[in-house]
């Protein structure tokens, strides 16, 4: 299968004409830093700097894993008038192998473990609720309305690439079973096939965008030092005046595109039931 970061390449090399690419790159050289190829230059100016800030505010694909008591963290006591002496909160520092050398983006779920059991063989709390048959799920709708038997998991945040809070404090170490969304690599290595063909659009689209607002004032003076023809330039540059709002509008195609992922239609079919 083709790297997704090829594809990218391609399509864009192949929606706009070289020449007006070399002239970005020589804009972007003349006033930001050194572009020693086309691709370079997309990945700096373009990847970088404005499309994979955008996509990772959704992030990539979903990472689950197990907390284990080695990942957690000291806290302070800014909330110990209420608190025990923790903090009123815990934090867990997930190893970079855990993650797959990604940041974590943000945390979706905290669930009770799949199974445990007690010293006499019965299932305990965790089993009984964790929600992963057809029964334990049509028994958390009801509850659900009638509250009579909550099951309260903590609520996880995310505050940096791999630092993850659960809120309340437990009390007592749980091995939560966590889902977290990690970052997208600048390479695209997650990305899903059905997800490449929009991912490949956004980035021309970005591409245009960068060179219409950075050439379009001085289109003269950039295609007199690179020495090219004015006239079937600037009316090239000129089309890409609607480039920035048409990317905006394919930003959802994208989302829709990343739902596919086998995980996310897992997710959605569980809220289904």
């Amino acid at each position: 299968m083709a790297q997704a970061i090829n594809v990218v390449y391609n399509t864009v090399l192949a929606e706009i004409p070289p020449q007006i690419l070399q002239m970005a790159m020589y804009v972007a050289n003349k006033h930001f830093r050194v572009c020693n190829n086309v691709q370079e230059f997309i990945m700096q100016k373009i990847i970088r700097e404005r499309v994979l800030d955008d996509l990772n505010l959704t992030g990539g694909k979903f990472k689950k894993f197990v907390l284990k008591s080695e990942y957690h963290e000291k806290t302070t006591l800014d909330m110990q008038g209420w608190a025990g002496d923790d903090g009123g909160y815990d934090l867990y520092r997930i190893p970079p192998e855990v993650r797959d050398n990604l940041p974590m983006i943000h945390c979706l779920s905290v669930q009770f473990p799949y199974a445990s059991s007690s010293v006499n063989g019965e299932g305990s709390l965790a089993v009984n609720n964790a929600g992963y048959d057809l029964i334990s799920q049509s028994d958390q709708i009801l509850n659900s309305y009638t509250l009579a038997r909550p099951l309260n998991h903590p609520v996880g945040q995310v505050l940096s690439g791999d630092l993850l809070k659960l809120w309340p404090s437990q009390y007592g170490f749980t091995g939560f079973v966590v889902t977290v969304r990690l970052a997208l690599d600048e390479t695209f290595e997650q990305v899903q096939p059905s997800a490449t063909e929009a991912l490949a659009e956004l980035v021309t689209l970005a591409t245009k965008a960068w060179i219409y607002n950075n050439l379009i004032i001085d289109i003269d003076r950039a295609a007199m030092e690179c020495g090219a023809d004015i006239g079937k330039i600037k009316e090239e540059i000129e089309n890409y005046r609607d480039a920035n709002n048409m990317y905006k509008e394919a930003k959802p195609k994208w989302f829709a595109a990343q739902q596919l992922d086998s995980d996310m239609r897992q997710r959605l079919y569980q809220y289904s039931l």
